[in-house]
Order: structure tokens, then C-alpha cells, then sequence
């Protein structure tokens, strides 16, 4: 009879979060990240900052040769995040799933190895730092074949000595892919691919992203946190500024940890980038800072205006936004005994001669956060691989009711990975 040894699958688990209502006169929204342990080394960066990166631990070393011909794609697919619909938004934690399930031809030994790539929208990590997509594993625990990432879009396999002398061997895949917000920085159609041999996978989907909260006026804020390092307790947060290049005066920025907090160990680093590009910036919440004809760094510029306190708190007052759009770069070292993460960003400021109000106040906020838990995996064998981390966000539809207008938001989150 045929062997079948399958890669672990993942899942799903869900946490309801409270609900947190927020004060009137307040816009607000969130984003939730899933963070799963971290217990496998990385290969190779997406980033292009050296230092969202774990040290490698091992590179991928086959010594057999090439088999992706003797790899038979029996079934094959890309599905979306929801049954029906095309539509992904990685904001809310969607994202796309490969499946594959093979047979492989007598002769194989052990070191040989088979490739498939990836299209260049989708990657496999999240914002984790670490890259690593699930071992083979026979019913009986045996590694069959151990799986790396390769320059970020290569998926290699290689072969153990399990798979000596053995027969009808198939196995099957269920692959996490994640839309990369350095390649796809803005809502549209995208086209993913999967190659693996001769053989092609190849499916649209409409990728959707939420634009942070807003006012009236289009002074808006929006955030992300882009990397989240488990194993060394590192977070990075980006919060956009005025995406929109709207006007307001008299401006208070505050950065902070609602929840949780940063190590008592380590001093937070904060940077104030003004983007001086003519288009929006990236709809998936992206920035290259290392970019000097889009981000000029003003951080110096603002010494007077930019305090940091001492439990990793920042705070930037500016006098008026003349039309301007900022990022600021937030980077630190999290306590490692907090269970849960949230990171505030909150926007106070005025606008003028608004009705009958002579300066009118508008307060806008943004929460991204991160729970820690592991998940469940099964599969043939115990493995538990590391999962990417992945992004969440709830939009909060404004509610303006009589004058002075009140805005009241109750928000109920949903963990889901």
C-alpha cells in the first residue's frame, strides 16, 4: 500500500478581545498581530534593514541532486482567505492558502531535493523575522524531508534518509502565502503564482487595504507594526502622519504602549521622517526610509519638539501641518513577560473656523497589537512549526451625531489566524 506523510497543517484558533470604548470626539481603529513561537532559524531577509533579521543559523545544504521532475503534482490550488470571494485584505489577517499534493518517483536518496518558487507579491514569514515553512514528516515521526526558504521566493525541500528503499511515497502541503507590502503598496489586482516544475499555479485575487481613521477634513492616521522578533524581543512600529497632506494646527502626537510595554533594559529609538514624494504613500502602510529623495530624515529638526520618556513613550508636538506628511519610526525592546502588546498612536490637534467653533478639536487614534500564544498544529508527527505573524485590523465607522458632533466607538476584536 502507498506511504503518505504530510506536512503538519495549522489550526484555526480564535481569541475575542474585549471591547474598549473609546472617548467622545475620538476616531479610533486597531490592528492585532498573532505572534507563535519562534524555534526555528531564518534564512534569508525580505527587508531590506539588516537588522529585522535573526541571525541564520544553517543554510539550506543539499548534496544530492535536483529531483523536481520526479515530483508529481497530483492536486494543486490557491484559495483566498474566505470561501466565494477573490478579495484579500492583509490588514484583517487574510491571506492566501497553496495546497499541493504529490507523488514522487522511485530513486530518490537522501541530500536530493526539489524546488518550487513563489511570484514576487507573496511571501511566506509575516512580519516575523524568520523564515521557515514546515518539515515532511512520515506517521511514524520520521523526517521526510526538511523544508527552507530560499532568496525569500524559493521553496527547497531536502530529502531525508527516510525515503531509502521506499515506494509510492506522497505527501501533501498547506502553505500560509502572505501579500508582501513591499511589492504590492497599493489596492488592485494581483495575479499569484506558484511554479514547481513544469507545473504552473496561477490565480487573481483582489487585494484590499484599510486606510487608517480619519477626519472630515482627510487628517488621517495609520500604522503597522512591520516586525515582530520573538526571539529578541524586538518590535517596530511605523505610524503615518497626514498621509493625506491635509491641514490642521496646534498638533500633539503621542506614541505609547497601552498595553504591555518596553524592557527596563533598553532605550526605544525614534526617528521622524517628512515624505517628501508627490504621490500618496504606500496603501499598505510600507516606507523605505533609506530613501532620501522620498524621506527626508528630521529628527535632529525636531529635537525641541520630540520627547521620549522613559517607559518608551514618545511625544511630537508640531505647530501646524502646512500640508506635510509624516512617518515615525518607532524601535525597541518589548518586557518579555508581557502576554499582550498594544501600541497606541494618538493624533490631537485643531481645525479653525468650523462652525460656529472658533478652533474646533479632533482627536484621531490607532491601535496595533499583539497577543502571544501558541498555535495548535497536527499533522503526521508532533511537529509545531513556527508560523508567520500575522497582521489585523478593525476598521471603526465614524458616528457623528448633532452639535458639537460626538463620536462614540465600541470596539469588539477577533484574534484569528
Amino acid at each position: 500500500a502507498p506511504t503518505t506523510v504530510q506536512a503538519p497543517k495549522v489550526e484555526t484558533s480564535r481569541v475575542d478581545l474585549p471591547s474598549e470604548k473609546v472617548a467622545d470626539k475620538e476616531t479610533t481603529g486597531t490592528q492585532v498581530d498573532i505572534a507563535q513561537p519562534s524555534n526555528v532559524s531564518e534564512i534569508k531577509p525580505r527587508m531590506k534593514r539588516s537588522t529585522d533579521v535573526a541571525v541564520v543559523a544553517g543554510e539550506a545544504k543539499a548534496t544530492g541532486t535536483d529531483v523536481t521532475g520526479k515530483v508529481k503534482v497530483t492536486e494543486s490550488s490557491l484559495e483566498g482567505h474566505k470561501q466565494g470571494t477573490n478579495v484579500v485584505n492583509p490588514h484583517n489577517a487574510e491571506r492566501v492558502t497553496l495546497k499541493y499534493k504529490w507523488n514522487f518517483d522511485e530513486g530518490i536518496k537522501a541530500g536530493d531535493y526539489f524546488d518550487f518558487t513563489l511570484s514576487n507579491n507573496v511571501e511566506t514569514h509575516g512580519i516575523s523575522p524568520l523564515r521557515k515553512v514546515p518539515d515532511i514528516k512520515s506517521k511514524d515521526d520520521n523526517i521526510v524531508a526538511v523544508g527552507h526558504v530560499l532568496d525569500e521566493r524559493k521553496i527547497r525541500y531536502i530529502f531525508k534518509e527516510y525515503v531509502k528503499d521506499k515506494k509510492d511515497l506522497t505527501a501533501e502541503l498547506s502553505l500560509n502565502l502572505f501579500i508582501d507590502p513591499t511589492t504590492v503598496t497599493k489596492q488592485g489586482k494581483q495575479t499569484i503564482e506558484v511554479k514547481l516544475g513544469e507545473n504552473k499555479i496561477s490565480k487573481e485575487f483582489d487585494i484590499k487595504y484599510l486606510d487608517g481613521v480619519k477626519d472630515k477634513w482627510g487628517v488621517t492616521v495609520n500604522g503597522r507594526i512591520t516586525l515582530l522578533d520573538k526571539q529578541n524581543n524586538k518590535i517596530h512600529h511605523l505610524a503615518y502622519i497626514n498621509p493625506k497632506k491635509s491641514e490642521m494646527t496646534s498638533i500633539t502626537i503621542n506614541g505609547f504602549f497601552a498595553k504591555g510595554g518596553l524592557s527596563t533594559e533598553s532605550t526605544p529609538t525614534v526617528k521622524v521622517y517628512e515624505y517628501l514624494g508627490s504621490d500618496e504613500l504606500p496603501e499598505s502602510v510600507y516606507a523605505n526610509t533609506n530613501d532620501q529623495e522620498k524621506f527626508k530624515d528630521v529628527t535632529n529638526d525636531m529635537s525641541d519638539k520630540l520627547t521620549l520618556s522613559e517607559n518608551g513613550s514618545y511625544k511630537l508636538t508640531l505647530d501646524a501641518l502646512n500640508k506635510k506628511s509624516y512617518v515615525v519610526s518607532f524601535e525597541g525592546k518589548y518586557n518579555e513577560n508581557d502576554k499582550e502588546l498594544l501600541f497606541r498612536t494618538n493624533l490631537h490637534g485643531y481645525h479653525a473656523n468650523y462652525g460656529y467653533y472658533y478652533y474646533y478639536p479632533v482627536s484621531l487614534t490607532w491601535d496595533n497589537g499583539v497577543a502571544f500564544y501558541s498555535n495548535n498544529a497536527q499533522g503526521d508527527g508532533k511537529d509545531k512549526p513556527n508560523d508567520p505573524i500575522i497582521e489585523k485590523s478593525e476598521p471603526i465607522e465614524l458616528d457623528i451625531k448633532s452639535e458639537p458632533p460626538v463620536e462614540k466607538h465600541e470596539l469588539t476584536g477577533t484574534i484569528e489566524e
